[in-house]
């Protein structure tokens, strides 16, 4: 199976499961997302910049495809993962400050979960169609 089709079809329902979920429930989401402001989620950022930083740099290691085409969406996610890893490893004071502003957004938190079901409905129609 071509690497493509395999992270299409691995991150497209992930992905689409997510923003669901995050319509159906977005206060809790936004209620989780504002836990990250505590002390205990300072050892959450860590671990999810450190999860973040392996899903990224394995998804880069297999897959750093160029070529124009939809394939360069996979590459760039995986580039985004390992920046986000990068930043919640280095600067998760900063990291945290932004889960918090984001969460009280809720027009900006629409936006993201808009974003997260279109990306993950198109990796979905590529991987499987």
């Amino acid at each position: 199976m071509d690497t493509s089709i395999f992270l299409a079809q691995l991150l497209g329902p992930v992905l689409l499961t997510v923003s669901v979920a995050m319509l159906a429930r977005p206060k809790a989401m936004s209620d989780m997302m504002k836990t990250f402001t505590t002390a205990q989620g300072q050892v959450w950022v860590f671990l999810l910049g450190l999860l973040a930083m392996i899903a990224g740099l394995s998804i880069v290691l297999v897959h750093n495809v160029w070529d124009g085409t939809w394939r360069v969406i996979l590459t760039l996610f995986g580039w985004g993962l390992v920046i986000k890893g990068a930043i919640r490893l280095f600067f998760p004071e900063w990291a945290l400050k932004t889960a918090g502003a984001v969460a009280s957004n809720k027009a900006l938190m629409k936006v993201c979960t808009f974003l997260l079901f279109v990306i993950g409905l198109y990796l979905s129609y590529r991987g499987f169609m």
